[in-house]
Order: structure tokens, then sequence, then C-alpha cells
């Protein structure tokens, strides 16, 4: 019998499974929060409409789903590099999904998550927001 020791081996492989593994664990754990925040906004739909009138429940529904809508839009090109991004590179009218807060693939970190989860995971905070306002406007 051979006796192999384990001084040998090369465990660099092993440390970059570790980071690939670490790194989708990330990812999945964000877009699950995100999509449990998404749930959010028909859910405060339907408890606000539980506080109206009966003919207004679907018009504080479609006030919400028409938030889901148009929000995203407005987050990705606009509102994101207003937040996130310094002032004057949002004066310069550069966002956009290619040039949000000026990242590119050149400055890809593989220890953080991406940057599109990230965007998907602050937009559904800022759409249950903007259904939260709705909804107490709601007459």
């Amino acid at each position: 019998m051979n006796n192999i020791t384990h001084e040998h081996v090369d465990t660099a492989w092993v440390s970059k499974i570790k980071i690939i593994v670490s790194k989708m664990f990330m990812i999945v754990q964000m877009l699950t929060s995100t999509a449990l925040v998404y749930l959010m906004t028909p859910a405060l739909a339907c408890y606000y409409g539980g506080l109206v009138e009966n003919k207004n429940f679907l018009n504080q529904l479609f006030l919400s789903f028409v938030c889901m809508a148009i929000i995203p839009v407005q987050w990705c090109f606009i509102d994101f590099s207003f937040a996130f991004g310094s002032f004057a590179y949002a004066v310069q009218r550069k966002a956009g999904l290619v040039a949000l807060y000026g990242e590119t693939l050149d400055q890809f970190n593989p220890t953080s998550i991406l940057l599109l989860a990230y965007i998907a995971f602050q937009c559904s905070f800022v759409i249950t927001t903007s259904a939260l306002i709705s909804g107490a406007v709601v007459g």
C-alpha cells in the first residue's frame, strides 16, 4: 500500500469552490428576501383594501399593481444613481442599467452580491413604500 500524505495535495481548488458556494448562497438569500418583500405589496393592497368601502377595493389593488409596474423602471433609470451614486454623477444624466453607479465588469468583486440583485432588493422596498403612501391617502 502506498502511504499518501495530504501535505502535497493541491487545495487551491477547494478554496475556490468555497468562494463560489458562498457567493451563490448570498445571491440566493438576497433573491429570496427580494421575493418576500415583493409579496408584501399585494398584501398591503389587501390590507388597505379592507379599510375602504367595497367599491374601492379594486382601486386600491390596482394602485399597488401600478406601483409595481412604474416604480422599478424609475428606480433603475433615475433613482438608483441619486440614492447610491454621487450627486454630480446623477446630475450628468449618466443613469441607467449600463452605467449604474459607474460599475463595470472590470470592477467585479467575487465576494459580494450581484449589483442587479442588490438593485432589485432596494427596489422592492421602494415599491412597498409607494404602496404604503397610496394606502395612506385612500378614501
